[in-house]
């Protein structure tokens, strides 16, 4: 039997049903390493906005249960993002950073790149 995700929608407030796949728990791991509570996020079928939605941590629990997918992330990337404000192209180096690290070769084409615009 197939676990079906029953969620409603923040932006359109519409009840969706959504398959495990297509949720992703989003979970905050802090400097320290521990984790902490963290959300779970989907792009909703009836108006198309990517939703997130902070849960508690037995929520989290049970939708990893149903075979929602986990991704952990550093605090930092959480503390930004989420704003509903355009990125920015400080956003795009602590995202790339966040993934591979520092690199002063991608801030330089980056920097090149935002003149050029």
């Amino acid at each position: 039997m197939r676990s079906i995700i029953r969620v409603t929608c923040p932006a359109c407030k519409k009840n969706v049903k959504l398959a495990p796949e297509e949720v992703v728990i989003v979970v905050d791991m802090t400097e320290g390493g521990a984790y902490e509570p963290g959300a779970y996020t989907y792009i909703c079928p009836a108006c198309v906005v990517i939703a997130w939605v902070p849960e508690s941590s037995l929520n989290l629990v049970r939708l990893q249960a149903a075979g929602v997918p986990v991704s952990k992330t550093v605090r930092s990337v959480l503390d930004r993002s989420h704003t509903n404000l355009p990125l920015t192209a400080e956003d795009i180096v602590d995202f790339r950073t966040g993934l591979w690290g520092d690199d002063a070769v991608f801030r330089t084409v980056l920097d090149e790149w935002l003149e050029d615009e």
